[in-house]
C-alpha cells in the first residue's frame, strides 16, 4: 500500500515551490541561457522562454493580489485551451497561494456552473470565443463575477 513505503521521507521544499521551481531551472541550461524556449505550441509555433514566463508568473500574481485582491486560498478560474501562457497562470495562482480550478472548454456551460457553485472563482482566465459560455454559466450558477475579474 502507498502509505506504508518503506522509502525515507523525501526533502519537501520549505519555499514557494513557484519561487522553488524558478531556482531550480536557474541551475540548469535556463540559467546559462535564459530565453530558451520553455514551451512552444505545435500548432501556432509560439513559444515563450523561461524569462518570459518567470517575468510574467511575477507580473500576474501582482495583478492577481493588488489589482483583483485574490487572497490565500481563494479560487482562480480557468476556462480555456492550453496554450503558452497556462503556465504563467498555473505558476501565478500557486505563487499567491490561490486555489486553480481549471475546467476544459468541451463541456457546456452548465458543468462550468456546476463547478462554479461547488468553488465559486473570485476571477476567471477565458477567451473572448468562450466568454458567451461563462456569462450563461455564470447565470445558472447564480454566482457573478465582475467583468473586471474574467
Amino acid at each position: 500500500m502507498i502509505f506504508q513505503s518503506p522509502r525515507p521521507v523525501p526533502d519537501i521544499p520549505v519555499a514557494n515551490i513557484v519561487r522553488y521551481i524558478f531556482d531550480q531551472a536557474k541551475q540548469t541550461v535556463f540559467g546559462y541561457n535564459p530565453d530558451t524556449p520553455v514551451i512552444i505550441d505545435a500548432r501556432s509555433k509560439e513559444q515563450i522562454s523561461f524569462t518570459e514566463v518567470e517575468r510574467l508568473t511575477y507580473r500576474l500574481a501582482s495583478g492577481l493580489q493588488n489589482r483583483l485582491g485574490i487572497t490565500k486560498g481563494a479560487y482562480v478560474g480557468v476556462y480555456a485551451n492550453n496554450d503558452i501562457y497556462a503556465l504563467p497562470i498555473f505558476y501565478s495562482t500557486a505563487l499567491i497561494g490561490g486555489v486553480l480550478v481549471p475546467t476544459f472548454p468541451q463541456v457546456p456551460a452548465d458543468v462550468l456552473a456546476y463547478r462554479m457553485q461547488v468553488t465559486p472563482p473570485k476571477c476567471i482566465f477565458t477567451t473572448e470565443e468562450l466568454l458567451p459560455i461563462v456569462r450563461e454559466a455564470m447565470a445558472i450558477s447564480g454566482h457573478n463575477i465582475p467583468e473586471s475579474h474574467i
